[in-house]
């Protein structure tokens, strides 16, 4: 199993030097390295939309579109890290199998 986790946030650096947070989220998710099935996924605020998104093998970032759109348009931190999850699933299996045995795929 690929456990994923992630932490952003957004600032915006003011005139006086200050920084304030616009924007900021946390995500994880499970999946299933070799179908890239989405097992599990949660946030940091109750989304209960985003439990469309298990048993997903693919078709992540139009499945979360259709989700969560508030986030795509808004340009949220959160829409990033879902973004990045799209492309982590497609890439990070390929690490094992070029740097693990097959016990590690139990």
């Amino acid at each position: 199993m690929l456990l994923g986790f992630g932490r952003g946030r957004d600032l915006v650096t003011q005139a006086d030097g200050f920084a304030r947070e616009v924007s900021s989220g946390e995500l994880w998710a499970a999946l299933e390295p070799r179908t890239r099935e989405v097992l599990a996924v949660a946030t940091e605020l109750d989304r209960p939309a985003l439990q469309g998104l298990v048993g997903l093998h693919g078709g992540l970032r139009a499945r979360i579109a259709e989700l969560v759109p508030e986030e795509i348009e808004a340009g949220s931190v959160l829409s990033l890290m879902f973004d990045d999850l799209a492309g982590t699933s497609l890439i990070a299996p390929f690490v094992l199998t070029r740097s693990l045995s097959t016990a590690a795929w139990e």
